[in-house]
């Protein structure tokens, strides 16, 4: 009889089916490296809140898997890029069968950067609800104290997701059921994401979506006093987990829009209640301006470091002047205001209003010139989608040279873009 590993434990304990755990044990024999000290299952799939659906073609997950692989010392990058590679040939055999919202996320870290002091609560949530599938006990290693700014960009970089998997049918007028219930999917993970958004501000750790929810039912009163619109909140909450327990579902059939205007409505309430602001704006990159220091964190050195050395890249092709100019912009701020001006465009559209829809166009247009001058230029498209889906890809063409931890990501990027899902 074959032992009982770890990942058979956490199958057991979660009823995953045996798809699921042969799965997970492919990705660990593929992402192991010489020297791995521990291997540690995160997110969802930790805390047995994973989703997938069992069909003729076999287990299609629509969560993530988020998996860090902790090494004694740095590890050869040629040996990580093999172990990457092997993983995206298992996400094709995922795409195959349907599971466009499914990537295997993986990260490395040698141990004695593990051990440094965090300040972000998914190193809280890791801590608390992270499994170790090989290895070594490492959960105790980490050391955190949250601060709200790394949950609040957290939920600011839901907007990436948002623009990434925003289906082009849609601006054409030809989405399916299959590109509306996948945009389902999407908008209630950014729903869920306010909650954490909340807790955290008020000084509240609460591991997972559904306990977080939980919380809210049984504070609802607390957060009435502070003037929080709190009932308005639980009642999307307790929409989004429908929709993500049940993705495949019709839940938002003919409310695509409409919904989407209103997730994207709550992100100017929530720094407005964040910030205890009396702004009567609903335009995020003011909000996001005028608060920046209590939104944002500072940048450490290395993301420094890295910002000077793509500003220095700008300069042998523009001006001087410009490459610093680049360097003190806040580009964190940028990239939120490019996100907000994309999606205010694409509901514009939407709502056949094309004036405002050209407007907030070009708004992202001149954000998008400024994070990345060193190429871009711009299209004469010949009508707004085109011209909106090619901002799009610039996008995604950019933020991967920008955040270097994302360059592994590139190649699953184009996959959406390029409407890959559509073809299954």
């Amino acid at each position: 009889m074959r032992q009982c590993s770890r990942v058979d434990q956490i199958c057991l304990n979660y009823g995953y089916p045996e798809e699921f755990r042969t799965l997970l044990e492919r990705i660990v024999k593929a992402i192991t490296v010489p020297e791995t000290l521990s291997i540690v299952l995160l997110g969802s799939a930790s805390r047995g809140e994973i989703v997938g659906q069992l069909g003729p073609r076999g287990l299609m997950l629509f969560s993530d898997l988020e998996i860090m692989v902790i090494t004694r010392h740095q590890s050869e990058a040629r040996t990580r890029q093999k172990a990457l590679s092997d993983i995206e040939s298992l996400e094709v055999e995922q795409r195959a069968i349907g599971a466009c919202t499914f990537h295997i996320d993986v990260g490395y870290d040698t141990q004695r950067s593990w051990k440094r002091p965090h300040s972000e609560f998914h190193a809280w949530e890791i801590k608390q609800t992270g499994y170790v599938v090989f290895g070594e006990d490492v959960l105790d290693l980490i050391q955190v104290q949250v601060q709200p700014q790394s949950a609040i960009q957290s939920s600011l970089n839901r907007l990436w997701h948002l623009l990434l998997y925003f289906p082009a049918s849609l601006l054409r007028r030809q989405s399916t059921q299959h590109d509306e219930q996948v945009f389902s999917y999407i908008l209630s993970r950014a729903i869920l994401d306010f909650p954490l958004w909340l807790l955290v501000s008020n000084k509240v750790l609460v591991p997972g979506f559904t306990k977080r929810y939980d919380f809210l039912q049984a504070e609802r009163e607390f957060f009435r006093q502070q003037d929080f619109p709190v009932d308005e909140l639980i009642d999307w909450v307790k929409l989004a987990l429908e929709i993500r327990n049940a993705p495949t579902s019709e839940l938002l059939k003919e409310r695509i829009t409409p919904v989407y205007e209103a997730v994207l409505g709550w992100y100017s309430k929530m720094v407005l209640w964040t910030t205890k602001s009396r702004m009567i704006s609903d335009d995020l990159p003011i909000l996001l301006q005028q608060y920046r220091k209590q939104l944002y964190s500072p940048l450490g050195w290395k993301r420094r470091l890295w910002e000077a050395r793509l500003a220095v890249e700008f300069a042998k092709t523009r001006r001087l002047r410009q490459g610093a100019h680049w360097l003190f912009e806040n580009k964190q701020l940028l990239i939120t205001s490019f996100l907000w001006h994309m999606h205010q465009a694409a509901i514009s559209y939407l709502n056949d209003d094309a004036p405002a829809a050209t407007k907030w166009l070009a708004l992202a247009a001149s954000n998008m010139e400024e994070l990345w001058p060193r190429d871009y230029k711009r299209r004469n498209a010949d009508s707004f989608v085109d011209s909106w889906l090619a901002l799009r890809n610039r996008f995604f063409d950019f933020i991967p040279q920008f955040y270097r931890g994302l360059e592994s990501k590139q190649s699953y990027y184009r996959w959406i873009l390029s409407d890959g899902y559509n073809s299954i």
